[in-house]
Parts: C-alpha cells; structure tokens; sequence
C-alpha cells in the first residue's frame, strides 16, 4: 500500500458523511424528497469529481481540494438558512471531520488489509464499519453542536475566521507529509506518519468542538443577560406607571371638587358649559380600567398613552382575579412585552380603523388562560412556534416573545403565537397550582 493512497472515493463518502451530518443540526430551507435528491446529487458530483481528479499534479491538488470544499459550502449554503459567513463556519467542521474519518479509516485497513485491492468488499465493509461507528459518536455530540438558538444561526466574520484559520491549519500540518517528504514529522514507517495525521485530525476535531460549545454558552449567557434587562424593565416600567398613576389619580380626584365649587360659585350658562366640557374630557382621560387587578391595571394605563396617540382600539375582557398565582413582575412581563409588540405592530398598520387589540384573561378548568389579539396587515413568519423579528438587527430583538415564553414555563405553562389573515393572536395557557 502507497502512503497516504487512501481511495478517493473513500474521501468523497466522508465528505458527503460530514456534509449529512451538518446539514440535520442546522435549519434546512429543503426538506423531505427534495433534501434528498439534492444530497444524492451532490453526493454524485462530490464522488465523480474526487476519483477523476485522483492523479493530478501536486500543484493541482490544493486547487482540487478547494473546489471540493467549495462544493460542500454550496451544497450547505443552498439547502440552509444560514448566511455566507455562517455557511463556511459549519463548511469547516464537516471538513475537518470528513478528513478525521478518513485518517481513522486508513489506521485499520492498512494493518489489516494492506493486500486487498481499494475496491474489494473487505475494504468496502471495513471503510463502512468505521464511517458508521463515528458517525454513530457524532450522533450522541449532536445536541452539544446543534445551534444555539434555531432564529440566531448566524456567527460574526471574526468567529468564522477563527474556525477557518484552524481548520486550515489543520489540514496543513495533517498532509504536510504529502508536500514535504523530509517534513519533521515524516516518521520513517508509513504508520507513524498515518497515526499522527489521525491525532492531528482528532485534535482539530477536538479544538473545533470546544470553540463551538464555548461560543454556544457565551451566546446563551449574552441572551440570558438581555432577557433580564427585558424583564428588570417592564419591572422599572411598572414601578414608574403606578407612581405615576397614583398621582394621576390624585389630580384627578382634586380637580372634579374644584369643578363642582366652580359649578356652585358661577353663574353665567357660558361658564358652565365650559366646565360641563371640561370634566367631560377629565372623566375620558380617566386611566383606570378596573380589570380587578391593579398592576395589570397599572401596566394597561402605562400604555395607554401610545394606545391613543395611535389611536388604537383597546378592548378588554379581564377576571384580574384569575391573576392571583401569578408573580407581580411576571405579569409585568407578559403584558407589558405583549402589548408593546402589538402596539409596535400597528403602528405599520395604515388604516386607523384597522387598529385594534383585543385581551382576554379568565380562569377555567384549572388554567390560566390569557389571549390577545390586534390587526397586523404585514405576514409575521414563524420559526419554530415564534415570530421573526422584521428589524435588521435580530440579535437585540426577539426577546420580548422569548420572555413571554419563558414566564409561561416557568409556571409549567405554554405560549404561542400565530398570524393568520392580518390577525396576530398570542394565547398563554397556565395552570393553577
């Protein structure tokens, strides 16, 4: 057996392995048949274009394997969601490890089956028992290097360079054997030079790994971060309509005795039509809406300003008894975040008699049930039970629902949204303990 003569047709397999792999823990836009045939095309170039350029020059050969790469980043950049950027990132793990597992495979079947030609069923059963033991160990690592989050698949230029950068190196110092014969690792014996590609390999795998577990963990402390801002605010939002009100309140009940004495010390009929309008505007401006709860009161009238400044049609339906169970801050959370977004969303709507948001909370057959609904001429689309935020940044926004949903889980309960024919419609479902 050559050294480093391992079949490309093996290679390709890993590649197309690797590919497979990446492509079931990351969002696919292709599903169902047409994912397969697409991979079985793929699978079909990858194959065809390994084994006919197995012979070229060696300066051909980088430029071989960059179009076979090349190859790969298309194929997951077609049948994903992901961006360029993102696309290369995951390019470069299932590289690395289609490299891995070809390494691996060379160990066995040169000490086993050196004498068999590439293509006998011993080396075609043992390249498969090999491919089918590793992928079987990605599969268990597959909850540790599934996305961080399905709507935030996206890394930054800098996190997609660090990986390319290593997988580069990787390569380099894994095949500098095949450039550079006198190399210092060129070990006399073929196998020393096999078992050290094999470990660089399973190193880079290894390096490659812990960069994307810490990445993920990062991400998630960042997101856990921005939810407790989100809620510490609708929290200090809270605090700020209830001192606000009270004063409101205060002002209010005062001012309906001064019109009263006003009433009783003036005479002209003038003077008391201009009173008689003045209280009518007071008793509108009134902020109480008397749910029976008084931070979901609190929280109604903070946002009641921007509710008639949009000249939006607030209906409400509430048993603020039925909130009982529920923490202050938490309903705090779950109206204020659900409001803002509703009000956020009609905004855009250009018809202000199609302004609208209608809230529901009542108690029933043990549950919490809370339902609100407003107009939203635009298709809000959903991923995985959530809506996509339309702004450009999505890694500031977003957390409103999140939060929501996670208040509901907190109480062993559930959120979901959906929007169908221009209606928005958000429903918690918690059960009463």
């Amino acid at each position: 057996m050559k050294l480093y003569d391992i079949p490309r047709f093996y290679t390709a397999l890993a590649e197309c392995l690797s590919v497979l792999y990446a492509s079931l823990i990351l969002k696919r836009r292709v599903t169902g048949w047409r994912f397969i045939i697409c991979f079985l095309g793929f699978a079909v170039l990858q194959s065809v274009f390994l084994v006919l350029t197995a012979n070229v020059p060696l300066f051909l050969w980088i430029p071989c394997m960059v179009l076979a790469v090349s190859f790969m980043a298309l194929f997951i950049r077609g049948i994903t969601t992901l961006d360029w950027i993102s696309a290369i990132y995951h390019t470069m793990f299932a590289f690395v490890c289609a490299e891995f597992m070809a390494a691996v495979e060379q160990l066995p079947d040169y000490y086993l089956l050196e004498g068999y030609r590439d293509y006998s069923p011993p080396r075609l059963l043992l390249m498969a028992a090999v491919y089918v033991v590793i992928m079987f160990i990605l599969y268990f690592l597959k909850p540790f290097m599934e996305p961080w989050q399905e709507e935030d698949q996206r890394v930054s230029i800098r996190e997609m360079l660090v990986v390319l950068f290593t997988a580069l190196l990787v390569f380099t110092v894994s095949n500098i054997g095949i450039v550079l014969r006198k190399a210092p690792m060129d070990g006399p014996l073929a196998e020393d030079i096999m078992i050290i590609r094999a470990l660089t390999d399973l190193g880079g795998m290894a390096i490659l790994f812990a960069y994307h577990v810490a990445l993920g963990n990062l991400k998630r402390e960042r997101e856990y971060l921005l939810l407790s801002q989100v809620l510490q605010q609708q929290y200090e939002q809270y605090r700020t309509f209830q001192q606000s009100i009270e004063m409101i309140n205060i002002k209010y009940h005062d001012l309906k005795h001064q019109i009263a004495g006003m009433k009783a010390e003036i005479d002209p009929a003038r003077k008391a039509e201009w009173v008689d309008r003045l209280e009518q505007e007071v008793s509108e401006y009134r902020p109480e809406r008397q749910t029976g709860h008084t931070v979901l009161d609190t929280v109604i009238a903070g946002k009641s300003m921007d509710i008639q400044k949009n000249k939006i049609n607030f209906t409400c339906v509430c048993d603020g008894a039925a909130l009982a169970p529920i923490h202050v801050s938490d309903i705090c959370t779950i109206f204020g975040n659900a409001l803002d977004n509703a009000i956020e969303h009609l905004t855009m709507v250009e018809d202000p008699d199609k302004r609208m948001i209608h809230l529901e909370v009542f108690e029933k057959n043990g549950f919490i049930f809370i339902m609100m609904v407003n107009n939203c001429d635009r298709e809000v689309k959903m991923q995985n039970g959530l809506p996509v935020t339309t702004r450009k940044d999505r890694r500031e926004h977003g957390y409103g629902v999140k939060s929501i949903l996670r208040t509901a889980e907190k109480y062993g309960g559930t959120a979901t949204f959906s929007w169908k024919d221009g209606l928005f419609e958000m429903k918690v479902l918690i059960p009463v303990r």
